[in-house]
């Protein structure tokens, strides 16, 4: 038998290394591999437990674009056991769209507060400093929980993987940082996905948003976005700070303000008085 885990290793070593799509492949490999189980015996894979994990994925509120990308890697993976004889026929899979539209739901202060509280009462403070550092640093949570300490310099976030990038961290940010100082290896470094995901439907149900198909953790990095606009930050600087790869994608966040004129012409006041 083959395991998963021993399939993702021998195509790593024998298809990846060495290309400059590794880091990257073998990274949404280890994604797949934690979803569907180490020790899964790769000829019992099927198209429905394919479609399974995509609906996980979405679930989280993992993008359809990294959703591919993992599937990408899965595919491959597979296509290198059909080829070393270790499976019969490689499944089909399920088609992701990349441009399908995505939900940029995000908190309110009032609804931020309140999953705040209510992780507190769950006993869940960790996910509260989670939560926190998500919003206010757009950190995904893949990202959040490679987070090592080494990552964690100079009052910013050192981000690593696909879209590496620093971000300072807030006050806040900050001391929820400090109070995971106990945990080894990196802040978030003991979470796994699935426990973000089961602690973070806790709450949801807590607080009677489990119809709310896009109160999601993802919504903590849309947060950020719209906040930083709100805040008057420059669409570049945004982009830089969220790590986007294109502009257009976030200037769709400014769709979800109201135009403020006012606020603007105050700006503009400030800016000529200067002058």
């Amino acid at each position: 038998m083959t395991t998963l885990e021993k399939l993702a290793t021998l195509t790593a070593e024998r298809v990846w290394r060495g290309k400059r799509s590794e880091q990257s492949a073998t990274r949404s490999a280890a994604f797949v591999v934690e979803r569907l189980g180490a020790g899964l015996d790769v000829q019992k894979l099927t198209t429905a437990r394919i479609a399974k994990l995509i609906a996980q994925f979405q679930e989280e509120g993992v993008a359809n674009a990294t959703i591919s990308r993992r599937l990408s890697a899965l595919s491959r993976m597979l296509t290198f056991a059909f080829e070393q004889k270790l499976i019969s026929a490689v499944p089909a899979f399920p088609r992701v769209k990349e441009d399908a539209p995505r939900d940029s739901r995000f908190l309110t202060d009032q609804e931020e507060a309140l999953l705040l509280r209510t992780f507190g009462a769950l006993g869940r403070e960790d996910m509260a400093d989670l939560c926190i550092c998500m919003a206010d640093s757009g950190l995904q949570v893949g990202e959040a929980l490679a987070l090592t300490w080494r990552d964690v310099a100079d009052g910013a976030l050192n981000i690593r993987g696909s879209a590496p990038r620093t971000v300072p961290l807030t006050t806040r940010a900050r001391a929820a940082i400090e109070r995971r100082r106990s945990s080894a290896g990196g802040p978030f470094a003991s979470f796994t996905h699935s426990g973000v995901t089961f602690a973070w439907n806790q709450a949801r149900e807590k607080l009677g948003l489990a119809e709310d198909e896009g109160f999601v953790p993802r919504c903590l990095r849309h947060t950020f976005v719209v906040r930083l606009f709100e805040a008057g930050a420059d669409p570049v600087t945004i982009k830089e700070l969220a790590g986007h790869k294109a502009l257009t994608y976030t200037l769709r966040y400014a769709k979800l303000l109201e135009p403020r004129p006012g606020r603007a012409i105050q700006r503009l006041e400030r800016y000529t008085a200067g002058k």
